[in-house]
């Protein structure tokens, strides 16, 4: 699945990016929000109703029930007593299916009903449907269990019989609900090795717009003319609201789809593979045209794609003909918003060609972008499925950050027709080995066809630092962990898979050699192709290409202690006798909060929480050297002589941080702080300022040594040190943002950054080329610090241009667009209830999707807590706010110190209503992440811990409670220890206002 960690405008959720502005809490804020927050306490933990509880029914002559997790034990009635039986065991009671029976083709045929021209509640629209699925029999057995969820049929609309031998009897059907499964039973037991057919003549479903399986999406179209189309998401277990199925990736088959719409309504009919025939026939009094298209080629359920719309479409083609379409909204093909797109499109598919060694193996690859989708995009094989504002670009309206993540999920979704589709995951515990090299090679394609904004350089900020802040606690988990739920499948969608996966494997390029990693990886698809993988079979590939390295151990063995344990290696580099220049290199598993009891699993009891590190390393005396690797091994600290410094980690190559003894910080800082600063390579001096905020954080640096180090900025012009600092110095935000020292500390950052960045860059952004990309970033960096921090001038440009927008409302061209999101965000804190009503209506009329964006960005800005709580109201009221993007304004308002405690105190009140609504509870793991990053006292672990205690069913969620819980304990801890000293500091070394 394309970014799913991403939020809906398509930041990586707890890395880099746009921030929204704050500034010093006033007491009396303060009262009120203390006051909601109890209100909300009380409220929300003591009346809150406890979840109603569902029982299975009878299914051999009812039609099916919907299905939810419950444990209660299946009750059915047979068809010749017509006794009641509890059935206590069984296949059924086990999560994983049976592998008694493979399919291995589907006929599936579904007819979505749409009624057009008034908005009706979405759970009135359905889909009828039939099926049909041939499967061999492995071992015999009396029982065909299928994937089954909220899906209308009874036991006489199937029929079961033997390929070439005949109809077969079904006994009786029955459902066990807490894992979603029908099951038949048969009069006999199936032939080893024959083939049967299982058809369902007639089903219905329910098509909600909840974004999964076969689902609706709605739209105004520019004429004002209501639309609803359906469209799908079938990862991770869609397919089974979707068709009876066996919904699990190792369980691929070939499928031939039909899709039927109303012949008269000009909708047409989108699956993965070419379409071969059309029919028409007359339901319920009108014709409809069905359309049938060519059988794929042998794939999982969740990569199937289906879409029935009166969108247009632009058409292109890679130079060998495959052909590559973007369908969209009519109104965006018209204003030419799908041709960026359309270019960069067939290009990186002809790169990953050309990189992996394996053509392309359909005939087309299409993209469409649908108004509600739930991941940011989907890798269905031969339809890949966008949110628009993921692949839509318009150059007048579109931001530079976005056009740059448009070349970058595209990358990412293409590199999966062979990391994912063409080999699959073997199951879900299994999914870095999709979504790892999805995300690493994504910056591959974005630099097939934009080398210019150094995507190589990027994926450090935007990929690996994320995965490091989520990877610092004991609540993380290994890359490869059980997964035997739901919502553990769900789950897996993380950081950790997508992140940590990717860095894992930029490591080993870098390590083993691109022209090895190449050869190796092409290797396993083609020994793996059309069927799944472990990750055990891919290290074998790799060990067949690492001969020219002296590796420490086997291949499998240095792969385990990054994939099997959680966390990650701090690398201390120790100059440990400077008279003979011998520097001592060591390894410690890195926590964010230092004393924490580490906690274990298979793999760390296995391997100590100790790994076998590549470490690349340049010398001080001679940086311009090639950087030398040399093994960091469990247990055996290493020697290495030089006269100046060791820089570790070079290129940040490694998925580890380094640390230096106080001298070797204070040479490296001198270093910095000359003019032969561009001696260290740009992502070391980025990363440099990384390391030493985040050892501070956990108290393993003097914090005041980060902010030494910082002052050789006024020497740098590059995007990415820049880009680190100020989202690193939000640590410092996030503990002194409600203290008295607060306002010299925002002195103290424009200080460094007005001089420097600020008044170079200025306002005018000049030509917009790519080669100026970068420059623009950095100055987007600039004005966003400056008016986040109050800088007066900063602040006064953005109200200005509020101002002048609200005189001539419908000229959206007022803002300029680089910086719309800060104009907004200032502007909303500097002003009052006029201006953030102005902004909310120019929102409900926006049509396009970036303005739209920078607009929800900055409401969250608002200092008021009453109109900061009505804008949270708005977020359950989809007439006002889209569903999708409603956690997105949750999370904005979380992150920010005057809606913080609001955001809580929403999420309290509101939980069963907002559970209710997103279905799973996972959706507000990122919530709770960015509110409790600025959580430092008693009072807020309290809260976090009333809410783990008294809330039932968190599932999923209680891993993101207890990161919290951690991460809030940690804050306590380094203000007491801190807090002191960094006032203190900011006291004597900043007295200037800027």
């Amino acid at each position: 699945m394309g970014y799913e960690d991403f939020d809906s405008d398509g930041q990586k959720l707890g890395g880099k990016g746009y921030f929204l502005t704050k500034t010093t809490i006033a007491f009396v804020s303060l009262m009120v929000v203390v006051l909601l927050v109890a209100e909300g306490l009380i409220i929300g933990l003591a009346g809150r109703p406890e979840c109603e509880v569902y029982a299975p029914i009878d299914a051999t002559t009812t039609k099916a029930p919907p299905t939810t997790a419950t444990t209660t034990p299946i009750t059915v009635t047979t068809t010749t007593s017509m006794s009641t039986t509890t059935f206590e065991d069984g296949p059924w009671k086990n999560f994983r299916m049976p592998l008694n029976l493979i399919p291995y083709e589907y006929d599936i045929s579904l007819r979505p009903i749409l009624d057009l021209g008034t908005p009706i509640s979405y759970n009135n629209y359905t889909f009828k449907g039939s099926s049909t699925v041939r499967y061999v029999c492995d071992i015999p057995t009396p029982y065909i269990i299928l994937h089954t969820r909220l899906l209308d049929y009874a036991l006489s609309d199937w029929t079961l019989s033997k390929i070439g031998g005949g109809s077969i009897t079904l006994k009786r059907m029955f459902f066990y609900e807490p894992n979603a499964y029908v099951i038949f039973e048969t009069e006999q037991s199936c032939e080893q090795g024959e083939s049967y057919e299982l058809h369902v003549a007639d089903f219905t479903g329910q098509l909600r717009n909840d974004g999964d399986g076969l689902y609706s999406s709605d739209y105004y179209n520019n004429d004002g003319d209501y639309i609803v189309i359906a469209t799908s998401q079938m990862e991770w277990t869609g397919a089974r609201k979707t068709f009876p199925c066996f919904d699990e990736p190792s369980l691929k088959a070939k499928f031939v789809v039909t899709l039927w719409h109303k012949t008269s309504t000009g909708f047409f009919s989108l699956s993965n593979m070419p379409e071969v025939s059309q029919q028409t026939q007359v339901f319920d009094m009108e014709q409809w045209t069905g359309t049938t298209f060519a059988q794929t080629v042998v794939m999982p359920t969740y990569l199937l794609a289906m879409v029935v719309s009166d969108f247009g479409y632009l058409e292109n083609s890679t130079t060998d003909g495959v052909q590559t379409n973007i369908y969209a909204r009519k109104d965006f093909i018209a204003a030419g918003d799908a041709e960026y797109a359309a270019q960069i499109t067939p290009i990186q598919l002809e790169f990953f060609e050309n990189y992996v060694g394996i053509d392309y193996t359909l005939a087309k690859s299409d993209q469409i972008c649908v108004p509600d989708f739930s991941a940011g995009a989907m890798e269905n094989w031969g339809l890949i499925i966008y949110r628009e504002r993921y692949l839509m670009y318009n150059e007048t309206t579109t931001s530079d950050g976005l056009r740059i993540f448009i070349a970058s999920i595209i990358g990412h979704e293409l590199a999966h027709q062979w990391f994912g589709n063409l080999v699959s995951c073997e199951w879900w515990d299994q999914l870095w080995l999709n979504e790892g090299f999805a995300t690493y090679y994504s910056y591959l394609g974005e630099n097939s066809v934009k080398s210019i904004w150094k995507p190589l350089i990027r994926f450090i900020s935007d990929e690996m630092r994320p995965a490091f802040r989520v990877d610092e606690v004991t609540t993380s988990h290994p890359i490869i962990r059980p997964v035997n739920s739901e919502a553990e499948i769900g789950s897996m969608f993380d950081t950790i898979t997508y992140n940590k996966g990717g860095s894992v494997l930029r490591m080993v390029n870098a390590f083993m050699g691109e022209e090895y990693f190449i050869a190796a990886n092409k290797e396993y698809l083609m020994g793996r192709e059309y069927g799944v993988a472990n990750q055990d079979q891919l290290f074998s590939y790799w060990a067949n290409h690492v001969s020219h390295l002296s590796l420490p151990t086997e291949m499998s063995t240095i792969m385990e202690t990054w994939t099997l344990q959680m966390g990650f290696p701090l690398v201390t580099v120790t100059d440990t006798e400077p008279l003979t220049n011998t520097f001592t290199v060591s390894q410690e598993y890195y926590l964010r909060k230092a004393d924490a009891e580490p906690v274990h699993t298979p793999g760390s009891i296995k391997y100590g929480y100790k790994w076998y590190i590549p470490f690349m390393y340049r010398r001080g005396s001679n940086l311009a050297r090639e950087a030398e690797l040399v093994w960091i091994v469990p247990d055996q600290p290493l020697t290495l002589t030089e006269s100046e410094f060791i820089l570790g980690n070079s290129e940040v190559q490694g998925y580890y941080r380094v640390n230096y003894d106080i001298g070797s910080w204070e040479r490296i800082a001198n270093r910095l702080n000359s003019e032969f600063y561009v001696d260290i390579p740009e992502e070391n001096r980025a990363q440099l300022i990384d390391d030493a905020f985040a050892l501070s954080s956990s108290g393993r640096l003097d914090p005041i040594i980060p902010l030494q180090l910082s002052e050789y900025l006024h020497r740098e012009d590059s995007y990415f040190a820049w880009d680190s600092f100020v989202d690193s110095i939000k640590y410092y935000e996030y503990m002194l943002g409600r203290t008295e020292v607060f306002g010299t500390f925002k002195n103290y950052v424009l200080e460094l950054v007005v001089p420097s960045l600020y008044n170079k860059y200025g306002w005018d952004d000049g030509a917009r080329t790519d080669d100026k990309m970068l420059e623009r970033l950095t100055r987007a960096v600039a004005i966003d610090a400056a008016c986040y921090y109050d800088h007066p001038e900063c602040v006064g440009n953005a109200t200005e241009y509020l101002q002048e927008w609200m005189q001539s409302p419908e000229d959206e061209t007022i803002l300029p667009l680089y910086y719309r999101s800060d104009i907004v965000c200032a502007a909303i804190r500097a002003g009052d209830i006029e201006e953030w009503n102005f902004v909310f209506e120019r929102y409900q009329a926006a049509s396009d999707v970036d303005l739209k964006s920078s607009l929800r960005y900055g409401m969250a800005c608002s200092k008021d807590p009453w109109t900061l709580n009505r804008y949270l109201a708005y977020t359950l009221d989809s007439s006002k706010i889209d569903l999708s993007d409603a956690i997105t304004i949750m999370r904005y308002v979380g992150r920010e110190e005057y809606g913080r405690d609001i955001a809580w105190s929403f999420l309290v009140n509101n939980w069963n209503e907002l559970v209710t609504t997103f279905s799973r509870t996972t959706v507000f793991s990122s919530l709770i992440t960015d509110i409790a990053r600025r959580f430092s006292t008693e009072f807020d672990l309290k809260l976090l811990e009333d809410f783990k205690e008294t809330t039932p069913d968190l599932g999923g969620l209680v891993a993101s409670i207890d990161s919290a819980i951690e991460t809030t304990k940690a804050n306590i801890q380094w203000r007491a220890n801190n807090e002191a000293d960094l006032t203190q500091w900011f006291y004597d070394n900043v007295d200037v206002v800027v």
